[in-house]
Order: structure tokens, then sequence, then C-alpha cells
């Protein structure tokens, strides 16, 4: 709760602002009775300049972006359509009543050949992970929100950085600027066999301080199965076909997403392909920090809650992994007395919590 904004205040009002012992010695130049004005050590300062202070968030919310939330991508994991989330770009202003809030950014997944070309191609890497907390904030302060084809970033000169950047070609991307993080895992590499081509698994998107799993690679007739996740999406698995006799269309399965509602289970492997005649038990990969608990239902908000997942490769089956997408995003959470904190603490989705 903030302090009164008129009428007598005390020392020992600050000091149980700042959760102090009621009666215990206390003063105006002691660091967290400094902090709520801002003030430097041994600044001067007066008791009136405390009228409205507060030690923590008096409200408690959240903000997701979404990259190119409207944009035609969603489509192409249920055909085979080449359309790539366009770049996308915000700026979030910090609430009334709010000083400090936690951030984290998944960037986009890779997507770079769609072809039906009967060599395939081998899987595309997943987005990184990054999560910053800790932030102090002024009201009425403007932070940048990028989401494009080399990262997911949260920035304000001088305050942060943070970013989770996006899966380019087979490799997941890394993640930098914040306090943890995971970096998304890596496509498979596809082979050939005889007239038979194999194709490859894409990755997951990283998770909160583990990376994503690796796609399913290529391996004789068929394609393993891509790995779990460590505290995020797993690979794809592999997936071949063999239409016509001497030319074999080859591909591989997405891998997961990750959701931006704090760490829950590891994603599973998605199964490598066991079919020579048709490819069609491929499987994509489990998404990562799936918790029922922590993210909204369809009902409350957009299909989409899995982020930065590789896409699939080749002449891949077009199933989909239920509400996942390639595109990345950044989230913004604040909770009552800056209590929120990546990747566990009060970071799950908040009832009416604003989204693009």
């Amino acid at each position: 709760m903030a302090l009164q904004t008129s009428g007598q205040i005390s020392l020992n009002d600050l000091h149980l602002e700042v959760d102090g012992t009621s009666g215990s010695q206390v003063s105006l130049n002691d660091a967290d009775i400094r902090d709520m004005i801002d003030k430097s050590s041994g600044a001067q300062s007066s008791i009136s300049e405390y009228y409205g202070a507060t030690s923590g968030n008096a409200v408690r919310g959240g903000h997701l972006f979404t990259q190119d939330p409207t944009g035609n991508y969603k489509d192409s994991f249920g055909s085979n359509k080449t359309d790539d989330p366009d770049p996308t770009s915000y700026t979030f202003t910090v609430p009334a009543d709010v000083i400090n809030i936690s951030v984290v950014c998944i960037g986009r997944g890779a997507k770079e050949n769609t072809s039906y070309a009967k060599d395939g191609v081998g899987g595309h890497g997943g987005g990184g992970l990054a999560y910053k907390n800790d932030i102090d904030v002024v009201a009425g302060q403007t932070f940048t929100v990028e989401m494009n084809d080399s990262h997911s970033r949260f920035y304000r000169s001088g305050v942060c950085d943070v970013k989770g950047n996006a899966g380019v070609g087979i490799n997941g991307g890394s993640y930098s600027g914040g306090d943890g993080g995971g970096s998304g895992g890596n496509g498979g590499s596809r082979t050939y066999s005889g007239t038979l081509y194999v194709g490859a698994g894409s990755g997951g998107a990283g998770g909160y301080d583990g990376s994503g799993g690796t796609g399913g690679a290529g391996s004789g007739l068929y394609a393993s199965a891509g790995s779990a996740g460590s505290n995020g999406a797993a690979g794809g698995g592999g997936n071949m076909w063999t239409n016509v006799a001497n030319s074999g269309y080859a591909g591989g399965m997405y891998g997961g997403g990750t959701a931006p509602y704090g760490r829950g289970s590891n994603g599973s492997g998605g199964a490598g392909d066991t079919d020579s005649a048709h490819g069609a038990n491929g499987s994509a990969g489990g998404v990562g920090s799936s918790n029922t608990t922590n993210f909204p239902s369809v009902s409350e908000t957009q299909e989409d809650i899995f982020f930065g997942a590789g896409y699939k490769g080749g002449y891949a089956p077009s199933t989909r992994v239920a509400r996942t997408t390639m595109a990345g995003c950044v989230r913004v959470v604040w909770g009552l007395g800056s209590a929120q904190a990546f990747p566990t603490t009060d970071v799950m989705y908040r009832d009416g919590e604003s989204i693009n």
C-alpha cells in the first residue's frame, strides 16, 4: 500500500511501508527508505516528500505483445502457405502505481524452406527465451518492444535491453540481457539413402533456464525422434515421403513452442517416422512450460499461447501443434509489492490481462 497523501506522517510509517518492524530504529538515509523517492545516500530529504510514496507496486497486471497478431502466418501451420509473421513493434507505457516490472521475450522460430522438392530439407531452429526481473520503472515511462526476424526485444536506454533471439536456418536462437533463459533447439539434418530422401524435425523454443529440444535427424530409411526440452519445448521428429518409385518427398515436423506464463513441464520429443510408405507417423514436438493453471483458456484470449516454434520443413503433414505459433512474443508483468519474478513467482496469467 502507498503512504497517505496528506495529514501527519512519521518515520515509523515509512518504516512499516518497507516492511520494517514498528518502533525499531530507522532513518531517512536508510537505503530502503531512500529508494521510495529515489534519493542517493546522504542527500537532503524531508518527511513531506514521502506523501503517496510506495515501496512496491500498488496494482497487479500484465501485458502480452505478440508478433503480427492478425497475420496469415497462422494458416501456414495447417497448410503449405509460405507466409511469415511480419516485423512488429509496440510501445509499452508503465501504468500508474507501478514501480517495478519483470519481462520475458521469446524469439520467433526459423522458417526458411517449405519446398516440395524431393530432396527434402533440414529442420528449423526454435527461438531463444530471455527473462529479466526487478526492473525499476516510473509511471508513464516508455519502453520499446520489437519482434522481427532477428529477435524479440524489450528495451529502454540505460534501463534494460532484453532479447530472445530468433532461430536462423537450422540453428536455434540465443538470448541476452536478462537474468536467465534458454536457447532454442537446433533443427535436425536431412539425409539421402538410395532413392529415398529423409527430412528432419525442427527445434523447440527455449525454456526458462534450459534449451529447447533438438529436431529429429534423418537416419537411414527413417527419421529419429526429436529430443525433449529442458524447461522448454522439444523438437519434432523427422518425416519421410516416398510417393513415387525412385522419387521421394521428404520433410520434418514442427518443434514445440514455449509459453510466456512461467516455467512448467518440459516439452516431449516428437516421434520419428516409422513408415517408409508415407511418413504420416512423424509427430511435432511437445510444448514447453505447459501448465493449465498458469495460462488463459481459449475462451479468454487468442488461440496461440506457445511461441517460438521451429517451422516444419519440406513436404511434412499439415498437422500443427495445438495453440502453437512460430511467431515471437514479449510479456511484461507487475505484481503487488513488486513480488513478481520469472520463472515461477506470480508470473501466471492475470484475469483481464491485456493482449495485442
